[in-house]
């Protein structure tokens, strides 16, 4: 939880812990997330702001007998989930695309994430889709709701 250290921080990170339990509800439970953008960085210090949202990618494996229905829009809807949870969304489905696609999909994502618009370089966290820690995450965020410095 050492992303939380603001009100802002943990405003995005406790949408992001309702997204990704929006997508394990509608049966995505396999698969990555990539996250990124000003609030993986030290933009405060950078820029003298607060993050506005978390990128995220999802790599994800579909599930079995999976139906688009429109219960899903939600979270699989890219403006309805950066306005709902904060996140800015984005989706390579693993099961569905030819293995030369997702690899241009992870280097398109990588050489885009692993460097700043000024040119120096900067990481991303990936974590697993698997939703086995996501109650500890919510429950921590729950008890604190104003977040430490």
């Amino acid at each position: 939880m050492r992303f939380a250290t603001t009100p802002a921080r943990h405003r995005i990170l406790s949408g992001f812990v309702h997204y990704r339990a929006a997508l394990h509800a509608i049966g995505c439970v396999s698969g990555m997330q990539w996250l990124d953008g000003s609030f993986i960085e030290q933009i405060e210090l950078l820029e003298q702001r607060a993050p506005r949202d978390i990128d995220v990618v999802t790599f994800l494996h579909t599930p079995s007998g999976f139906v688009l229905n429109p219960n899903h829009t939600g979270v699989l809807d890219h403006d309805e989930a950066k306005v709902r949870f904060h996140v800015d969304s984005y989706f390579v489905e693993l099961d569905e695309l030819p293995a030369r696609t997702i690899v241009a999909h992870s280097a398109y994502w990588y050489s885009l994430w692993s460097h700043r618009r000024n040119g120096a370089w900067k990481g991303f966290l990936q974590v697993d889709l698997d939703p086995t820690a996501d109650p500890l995450a919510q429950q921590w965020l729950d008890r604190y709701d104003s977040p430490q410095p």
